[in-house]
């Protein structure tokens, strides 16, 4: 974030994907809206558990957010 604000990138700007429950975290953490990907251990089931509203299972779902 640091190095993306003087460029004029908020966090409103930034979307974070990641397969992990660290990723997870390190999103809410900082704020930043996150889509979960079940293309690691991870279930849909455990993402919604921890409280993520976008979890799809390829990446190329991820074209539906762009």
């Amino acid at each position: 974030l640091e190095k993306l604000s003087p460029k004029g990138i908020q966090k409103k700007d930034i979307l974070y994907v990641g397969d992990s429950m660290v990723d997870f975290h390190a999103a809410r953490n900082a704020d930043i809206d996150f889509i979960a990907v079940t293309t690691g251990i991870f279930t849909k089931e455990d993402f919604e558990k921890e409280g993520a509203k976008i979890v799809v299972s390829e990446i190329k779902e991820l074209l539906d957010f762009i």
